[in-house]
Formats: C-alpha cells, sequence, structure tokens
C-alpha cells in the first residue's frame, strides 16, 4: 500500500493504491460529515507512518554499516555516536507505532523486528571488536610485566564483554530459534571470552612453568632467576584480580597466594646459601691477594643478604637472627676491599693484602688493574744524568710517565678535540716531545733555485787556459 485517500461525492469511497499503482475502491455507507473526516485523517496518518518507517529502515541499513566502519578503525567514540543517534529515531517510530490502532505494528511497519536486530547486531560487534583492542593491549602489558596498567586495561575489556553479552538478547527471537546471525555472535563472544581468560591466566601459567623450570635445575644461579619470576608473576595474577563470584578469570586467590608464599620461603633459603657461599669466596679471594675478585663475590653476597632481609620484612617472614650482624661484617669487608686498606683480610692473612697507597708520593700499580700493553709505567731513563742509580735503572723500578694507553684515551671526555703525542716506547730522544712534534708539523723552507755563474773572459787565450786547467783537476 502506497496511499490511502477517501473520496468524497455522490457516493463516498475509500480509495488504496499500491505501490505497483493499482487501486482499490472501497463504498461507505452514508454517514455524517464528520465521520468520513474521521476515516480520512486515519487513513492519512497511516501513510504517514508507513512511509516514516520505509525511511527509517533505509537510514538504519546505512548506520549499520558506518558502525561497523568505525569499529574497524577503532573509533569507538563515532561509532556509539552513530548508534545513539539512529537507536532514539527508531525508539520514538515505535512509541508512535504503539499508538497507532487498531492496525498491528507487523501490517503497517512489516520487517520492523529484522530492522531492529541489524541495528543490534553492528552495536553487539562494536562490544565485541572494543574488548579485543583492549584485551591485546592488557596482553602486551602483562606480557611485559606491567603493575597497574593491565588490570585496568582487562577491566574495561571484561565490561565491553558483559554488555556484549547484554546486547545479544536483543538479537535473539522471541522463539528462541537460533538463526545464522544470533550463532555467529554467540560463536565470536564465546571466543572472547576464552580469550579474555587466557590472558588473565597468563601470569599464573608463566609462573607454573618457571617453577617447574626451577626444581628441574641443577644451579643455584638459575634456581634463584626462576624462583624470583615466580614470585612476580604470582603477583601480578594476585594484582589483576580480574572476575567475580561467578567466573574467576585469574584463578583461585587462595591457592595463588599459598603458591606465592612458597616462593618466597624458597627464595629466602636459596639466597641465604648463595650468600654464604659468596661470602666464603670472598674470604678465599683476600687470603690469595686477589682484590678485584673478592670485591666481586662480597658484592654479590651483600645483594643476597638484603634481597632476604627485604623479603622477610615485606612478606612477614622470621628473619635470620645473625642477619643483621653478616651484613654489617660483610659491609665492611667490602668498604675495606675498594679502599685497599691492610684490615680488610682477616688477622692471620693481613700481611697478603697489597699495602695502603694513600700516602705514597708514587704509588705503586695495582697489578690487576694496570693494563699490560700500556704505557704508563716504564723505567725511567731520562732523570737526572749524575747519578748513577738513575743512568742505570733496575728492570724492577718502575715511575709514571705521562703517555697514555689507549684504553686511557677511550676513558677520555671526547666533548672537545684533543690531541695526544705518543711516543714510541722502544726509542729515547733527548729532545722534548713539543719539538719534535714542532719538527714534525713545520713545512720545509723553499730552497732558491741554484744560479747560473758566468765568467767573463778577455780574450781566446784565457778561455783555454781555464778548460785546461779544469780538465786536469778532473783528470
Amino acid at each position: 500500500m502506497a496511499t490511502a485517500t477517501v473520496q468524497q461525492g455522490r457516493l463516498n469511497s475509500v480509495v488504496v493504491e499500491s505501490v505497483d499503482s493499482v487501486q482499490w475502491a472501497f463504498q461507505l455507507p452514508d454517514t455524517h460529515s464528520s465521520t468520513i473526516d474521521a476515516v480520512r485523517r486515519h487513513l492519512q496518518w497511516i501513510t504517514h507512518v508507513r512511509q516514516q518507517f520505509f525511511e527509517l529502515k533505509n537510514d538504519i541499513e546505512l548506520a549499520a554499516g558506518v558502525i561497523r566502519e568505525h569499529a574497524e578503525s577503532m573509533e569507538w567514540t563515532d561509532a556509539q555516536r552513530e548508534y545513539r543517534a539512529i537507536r532514539d529515531r527508531l525508539d520514538r517510530f515505535i512509541c508512535t507505532l504503539e499508538l497507532t490502532t487498531p492496525i498491528p505494528n507487523q501490517v503497517i511497519a512489516p520487517g520492523l523486528t529484522e530492522s531492529e536486530r541489524t541495528l543490534e547486531k553492528a552495536h553487539v560487534i562494536l562490544y565485541v571488536e572494543r574488548a579485543r583492542s583492549e584485551l591485546e593491549l592488557g596482553r602486551y602489558l602483562v606480557e611485559h610485566e606491567d603493575s597497574v596498567r593491565p588490570k585496568k586495561a582487562l577491566q574495561r575489556a571484561l565490561r565491553f564483554y558483559e554488555c556484549a553479552i547484554g546486547q545479544q538478547d536483543a538479537v535473539e527471537r522471541g522463539d528462541a530459534f537460533q538463526f545464522g546471525t544470533q550463532r555467529t555472535l554467540k560463536r565470536a563472544i564465546e571466543e572472547l571470552g576464552w580469550e579474555l581468560e587466557m590472558v588473565a591466566a597468563e601470569p599464573r601459567r608463566q609462573a607454573e612453568e618457571a617453577k617447574q623450570e626451577a626444581q628441574d635445575t641443577d644451579t643455584a644461579s638459575t634456581a634463584i632467576e626462576c624462583w624470583e619470576t615466580v614470585l612476580r608473576r604470582y603477583e601480578q595474577a594476585l594484582l589483576l584480580d580480574l572476575g567475580d563470584h561467578t567466573r574467576q578469570f585469574t584463578g583461585n586467590p587462595t591457592e595463588i597466594r599459598s603458591e606465592r608464599d612458597i616462593a618466597v620461603d624458597m627464595l629466602i633459603e636459596l639466597r641465604t646459601e648463595a650468600a654464604q657461599t659468596e661470602a666464603e669466596k670472598t674470604r678465599m679471594h683476600q687470603q690469595a691477594g686477589e682484590r678485584l675478585r673478592a670485591i666481586s663475590t662480597g658484592e654479590t653476597a651483600l645483594s643476597h643478604l638484603e634481597r632476604v632481609r627485604e623479603l622477610a620484612t615485606q612478606y612477614d617472614r622470621p628473619a635470620l637472627s645473625d642477619l643483621e650482624d653478616r651484613l654489617s661484617r660483610l659491609n665492611e669487608t667490602v668498604t675495606a676491599l675498594r679502599t685497599n686498606r691492610p684490615d680488610a683480610s682477616e688477622a692471620a692473612n693481613s700481611h697478603q693484602l697489597p699495602q695502603s697507597t694513600e700516602h705514597s708520593p708514587n704509588p705503586a700499580p695495582d697489578p690487576e688493574q694496570v693494563d699490560e700493553h700500556s704505557t704508563l709505567w716504564r723505567s725511567d731513563s731520562s732523570t737526572d744524568t749524575g747519578s748513577a742509580e738513575t743512568a742505570h735503572p733496575s728492570p724492577s723500578a718502575t715511575e709514571p710517565i705521562d703517555i697514555p694507553s689507549l684504553n686511557d684515551i677511550k676513558r677520555l671526555d671526547t666533548h672537545s678535540d684533543i690531541t695526544f703525542t705518543l711516543a714510541d716506547p722502544s726509542t729515547e730522544s733527548d729532545q722534548s716531545d713539543l719539538e719534535l712534534r714542532d719538527d714534525v708539523l713545520r713545512p720545509e723552507e723553499p730552497r732558491d733555485p741554484p744560479e747560473k755563474v758566468t765568467t767573463a773572459f778577455e780574450d781566446r787565450t784565457e778561455l783555454d787556459e781555464y778548460q785546461n786547467t779544469a780538465n786536469t783537476g778532473n783528470n
């Protein structure tokens, strides 16, 4: 039906015209003019409502496509604005349709339910895509062990997931029959829930893998590193705490706390043993006079004991009775080694440590710190020649000179141009480096070309005598 009008005349009739230009005429009985006018206005209203519905139906199809395009481009605000605008128009039309009686809604607006499902399907897809976007961000943050942001991203993904489930009801049929569109949406929402659960459970899964690796390894350092990973991942799982009383995505919090406490106890035990081992190595290196190695092992032992104290304080564990005393003694030992003091070693082995060079005017180089290719330490052969000892120094006598090595040059500040002249250690010269450099860099002075010597002779006889004299000299 395209139009419906009342034709007044000798016989009043109702004329209905279809979209194919087919007309039907129905004769009306003779009634009062007011009744005829009411029938006419009612038919005109029905025509207006039908035209409004067909316009709205076309706009819904276009809006659904626009919403999908915005969702693909992750323009969530524009997509939501487009949905709200067309949804408001649809709601107002439904209210108008409900006031149009006594003709049923499906007669005036056929296909209204299908149009509404088309719009709600686009809205559900919008929620699903937005939840997937937040889920990808949460997965990235979880993999990089972020502390706070993964929980916020996953909470947003969970909220959009629940919104998609709620909007799914608008697409369902009244007879509960699942047609193709409804099955597709239901499958997409279920897959989204599985992905959300996988991302939320990722910290616990990685904690279990690290725990198994820690139990299988034979080295203490690897075991400590694995148990530290276990502790971090369980803490991250407890921090996420994603879910509710109906569904827990990250797992049971009570079980996770129990596993975390086991990891804390294992770390305290392993780090205490590692600190004892490194402290013993420090004592052995002190006795052997290996100062740098003693410092390294001492610092490692300190880091283990400090971590034990941190874990005991944070998780309310009973600390070792002599922990603070051990930390103090070990810290004093490492400090003494760094300053190269004789009291760094035990009293029985103090003579084996290198003597302090704090007050020595020319300290001897540490054999573990001096580069073997450096020219900073050589025999002094350029001192006062009046002394027999300095003129012929012994091979063991060393004295620093101002010639840097390659490693020394690498450590210099290169913000300004610096030029060095390196002397050859195999040669010695009385000339200073500055004069030598000036001689090398000074250009040659130009030489005047040789002048021709011209001799004037008085006569031929003098010329012959000169030539004879020259030939005699050559012979």
